[in-house]
């Protein structure tokens, strides 16, 4: 049974190795045994309920291995008596669970960078560009505008309180 990076990883391989492993003489009890271990769960406790006749969605509820849907699907298909396809129908949702997921993770990418890209060449503006325009400003000796002394002053507060904000963020 081999280790799984991800919590849908692990899923995916559970419900694989269900389906590849399950014959009619060997029991899901080792399975969910070994998914159970590598989770952190009581292996014994669950161990000692799944022989007391405990069903397997049972164990799958109690311990939160899954999410909630899998042992509620787990459920209908001990009750129907087609277990596979619940295992299969749930296979077939984590796969699409994970390709959404991908393509969320895809699809925020750019905007990600581009925010980057945009605080980083604000930050610039304001601590170095705009500092070196205010001593010629200040040199010609006229008042300034009210919005040139706001982007003084903004210039002043990311000069003075950048980190805080980085870190406040």
């Amino acid at each position: 049974f081999k280790a799984a990076n991800t919590p849908l990883e692990a899923q995916k391989l559970l419900l694989g190795n269900y389906l590849e492993e399950v014959d009619p003489e060997r029991p899901h009890l080792d399975i969910i045994l070994r998914f159970a271990a590598a989770n952190g769960a009581n292996v014994d406790e669950v161990k000692r309920g799944l022989k007391a006749g405990m069903r397997l969605s049972q164990p799958l509820r109690e311990y939160h291995l899954f999410p909630p849907i899998v042992p509620h699907m787990v459920a209908v298909g001990e009750e129907t008596g087609n277990l596979s396809n619940s295992f299969q129908q749930l296979i077939k949702h984590l796969k699409w669970t994970d390709a959404m997921n991908s393509k969320v993770k895809k699809a925020t990418r750019y905007p990600k960078i581009l925010l980057v890209v945009v605080f980083g060449v604000i930050w610039m503006m304001m601590s170095y560009v705009v500092p070196q325009v205010v001593g010629f400003l200040t040199d010609m000796g006229r008042e300034l505008p009210m919005v040139t002394d706001a982007l003084i002053a903004t210039s002043g507060f990311f000069g003075d309180y950048f980190l805080y904000v980085i870190i406040a963020m």
